[in-house]
């Protein structure tokens, strides 16, 4: 697949993200294989995993919108700065739901291989995350 049809991918996939009705389909951006970075202290493998992950955080955030801001692509990569916003309704990472609405940047890499990811990189704002959920101090 072309650079062009990559980004329009993860276009897609940022639309199925932010409709709950559709959040299964988001993970068909993925290969069964996966391998996913910066999810966890040791890369998450294979798209169940992810989909484990992801089921965590809707039912913290189930409200969650993600946004694609800045999305460069370039032979088989995609590179995206993000912000996602929510409000915190579930226990989360231990944290008991504080009903805060949340506001955090990260940004990511895709490696695409026949039309899915195969590798994902991603940093996210872990400790601006933390501090609007009011578990480390400002």
């Amino acid at each position: 697949m072309s650079a062009d049809e990559n980004q329009a991918a993860l276009a897609r996939a940022v639309t199925q993200f932010n409709d709950p009705a559709r959040r299964d389909a988001y993970f068909d951006l993925y290969a069964e294989d996966a391998i996913f970075y910066g999810f966890a202290p040791v890369p998450l493998r294979g798209r169940a995993a992810a989909q484990g992950f992801y089921a965590a955080v809707w039912a913290a955030f189930p409200d969650l919108v993600l946004a694609a801001e800045d999305v460069f692509a370039a032979g088989d990569q995609v590179a995206a700065r993000y912000r996602m916003r929510g409000t915190h309704r579930g226990p989360f990472l231990g944290i008991a739901p504080t009903g805060t609405r949340i506001d955090v940047g990260g940004m990511t890499i895709l490696r695409f291989a026949g039309g899915r990811v195969i590798e994902r990189w991603q940093q996210l704002d872990e400790l601006g995350l933390l501090r609007q959920l009011g578990a480390v101090p400002a």
